[in-house]
């Protein structure tokens, strides 16, 4: 039964005890067991809660837990992919083709903003909170076709693959 279903039965005893049709000395019992019954509902939902909010706090540590492990998971393979790169490139090499791996280099080209204050307004847009914000696409767009952009240029990259 809920607590709602045992709100109504206390309002139905107090209903027919004022109109007279149980006797306030018979229905003293009937409502001291109605209220016993809601207490026991009522302590058993909060200790549901109880152990819901017990359970959260479980989730977060290993929320916390997982998020630094994945942190240091990343912070590895990105030393490691930086490691590679040199050793490969320093090489002179353009990959590497194993029967189990294969590496090999995906150029790209980076916007880099080195002074936005040197920017035409052209190239700003407002992005909340209103603060004029650099359009990486448009500078990039204007640098390839030929455009000097103050305070930015395009840095070409070479992203390791590893499949």
């Amino acid at each position: 039964m809920r607590l709602y279903d045992i709100d109504q039965q206390v309002q139905a005893v107090l209903n027919a005890i004022e109109s007279g049709e149980i006797p306030e000395e018979a229905a003293a019992d009937t409502l001291e067991a109605v209220v016993m019954e809601w207490k026991a509902k009522a302590e058993n939902v909060a200790l549901y809660v109880k152990g819901l909010w017990a359970e959260i706090l479980a989730f977060k540590g290993e929320e916390k837990t997982l998020a630094e492990r994945r942190q240091r998971a990343e912070t590895r393979a990105e030393r490691l992919a930086a490691y590679l790169t040199a050793s490969i490139l320093g090489k002179g090499e353009k990959g590497l083709s194993t029967p189990r791996c294969e590496v090999y280099f995906r150029a790209s080209s980076e916007t880099v903003i080195d002074d936005q204050s040197k920017l035409p307004e052209r190239f700003l847009v407002i992005k909340p909170p209103p603060a004029p914000a650099p359009d990486k696409n448009a500078i990039k767009a204007a640098v390839k076709a030929g455009e000097v952009v103050p305070g930015a240029h395009i840095e070409e990259k070479k992203n390791i693959q590893i499949k």
